[in-house]
């Protein structure tokens, strides 16, 4: 590989890195919007959230199109079990380590008198059971991403010898697509993502590593505001239009994300995607009823909690992980060996 490939490649692993950083906030501040919480429904401060929150949904449908295509950029058949093996590490065993964390942590913070009773959690009494439960089913944490992201680990590469073609590949997203719009189904339509992550994963490695010109980056930009915007202001639930309209937006997401290939290198803490992912619900949530108690159900209430509660979370994320990443072994194991440099 020549400097010119070398430099590219790096810019090429940056992009990624940054813009699953940027996708990893954006998932923090979806779960900060509090408009049915405070009861608000109209005003400068519904449509700042509604709009942030609208833009931010496109970080679930990104993740799932570029976790595909990671998986599948070099994929052949003889590769699959190592990669499972390799998942099994990555996403498994971490997935299990934080549902659980999740739930002992709920538990734990439960049993504190000025606490009782005031968590948005439906919890029965500990049992080792209950443990084992809500570490494979992920009832106390927002992990049904990774749920999802093993199922269709399992169930794409079924699909190869169709889609390693064009024609086949045209033909089962076509199905899939079919599918989601009949049933409405929100695993259908992630897996429709997912496999279109996965045939560009295979059929378009050459237009994903391409560096883009910056009109072209500009434009992307403008098409993800009004598309957004449009979302905002128009409630669009249909598969037939919703699953075209998140493709060409993960598209543009993607040229976008152009200004976060350089070439120096990053700093620790823009690699701890998964960390954020996996553990921010616990700390945003803790923080926003502390919030809700001490200023009460109202405008102000809520512009704090929507506005600082997500930047508190991340700046104790960070924290957390500066300390945790010098255990090195817990770190690997936490994250999936994600960030350890």
């Amino acid at each position: 590989m020549n400097k010119k490939n070398q430099a590219n490649e790096k810019n090429y692993r940056n992009k990624i890195t940054l813009l699953s950083f940027v996708l990893a906030i954006l998932v923090v501040t979806i779960h900060a919007e509090n408009l049915s919480v405070y009861s608000i429904d109209s005003g400068a401060l519904f449509w700042i959230e509604k709009y942030e929150n609208t833009f931010a949904t496109i970080a679930v449908p990104t993740f799932f199109a570029l976790s595909a295509y990671l998986f599948f950029q070099n994929y052949s058949p003889d590769k699959l079990l190592s990669k499972w093996k390799g998942r099994v590490f990555s996403i498994l065993i971490p997935y299990l380590i934080w549902n659980g964390i999740a739930y002992l942590f709920y538990q734990s913070i439960n049993c504190l008198p000025f606490v009782q009773g005031k968590i948005n959690q439906d919890l029965e009494p500990f049992s080792f059971l209950g443990l084992l439960k809500d570490m494979v089913l992920g009832g106390h944490n927002v992990t049904w991403f990774l749920q999802n992201l093993m199922a269709y680990m399992i169930v794409t590469p079924l699909l190869y010898w169709f889609i390693k073609y064009r024609i086949g590949a045209a033909i089962v997203l076509a199905v899939a697509v079919i599918g989601a719009v009949l049933t409405n189904n929100s695993w259908v339509i992630n897996f429709v993502i997912y496999l279109f992550g996965a045939i560009i994963g295979i059929h378009g490695k050459s237009i994903v590593r391409l560096k883009y010109q910056n009109y072209l980056i500009v434009l992307s930009g403008l098409y993800l505001f009004v598309t957004m915007l449009l979302l905002t202001l128009v409630e669009i639930n249909t598969p037939l239009i919703m699953i075209p309209l998140r493709i060409t937006q993960i598209m543009t997401a993607w040229i976008f994300a152009d200004v976060f290939a350089v070439s120096y290198e990053l700093k620790w803490w823009v690699k701890i995607s998964f960390f954020i992912y996996c553990c921010h619900s616990m700390i945003l949530e803790s923080l926003e009823k502390v919030i809700f108690i001490v200023l009460g159900q109202n405008q102000l209430g809520a512009a704090i909690d929507f506005f600082f509660a997500p930047m508190i979370t991340l700046a104790i994320l960070f924290v957390m992980a500066a300390v945790l990443r010098k255990i090195k072994p817990l770190w690997r194991v936490l994250t999936g060996n994600r960030g350890s440099s």
